[in-house]
């Protein structure tokens, strides 16, 4: 690890007792750097090193993925793999949006009827003419 590695390790958030942390379990700075970019934080890649720490212990040099020793498929897996039904979901949704339609048409058709004045009777053209010239003087 170089000046320049431990700055960038700084930039990206992580404090010296970290980045220690990290020197002293062989972690390469470019694997923390990366972690850090894809919004892992040091507790997180900490966890990741605990959790490859029952397994083998990580090298510098030997960043490879551990092959799994079980079978390529399991047995509730068999058979061919179930395919979407676009069609069958298009059509789902264009009458969804149909019945939606028809339930907006409804509410606005029982909104234009509503009275919305308060309760108050309408006032005649005679009655608000009065109120008008009552009010000017």
């Amino acid at each position: 690890m170089g000046l320049a590695d431990l700055i960038k390790l700084g930039a990206h958030g992580f404090k010296p007792a970290e980045i220690k942390q990290f020197k002293e379990k062989g972690i390469s700075t470019d694997e923390v750097i990366r972690l850090s970019e894809n919004g892992y934080s040091a507790a997180d890649i900490n966890e990741l090193i605990a959790l490859d720490g029952a397994g083998e212990q990580v090298q510098p040099g030997n960043m490879e993925p551990v092959k799994s020793q079980g079978p390529a498929t399991s047995p509730d897996n068999e058979g061919e793999p179930d395919k979407a039904d676009y069609k069958k979901e298009a059509e789902n949704a264009q009458k969804e949006a149909e019945e939606l339609k028809k339930k907006l048409a409804e509410a606005q058709a029982k909104n234009s009827v509503r009275d919305l004045s308060g309760g108050a009777p309408p006032k005649s053209a005679r009655e608000q003419v009065q109120e008008a010239f009552r009010t000017l003087y």
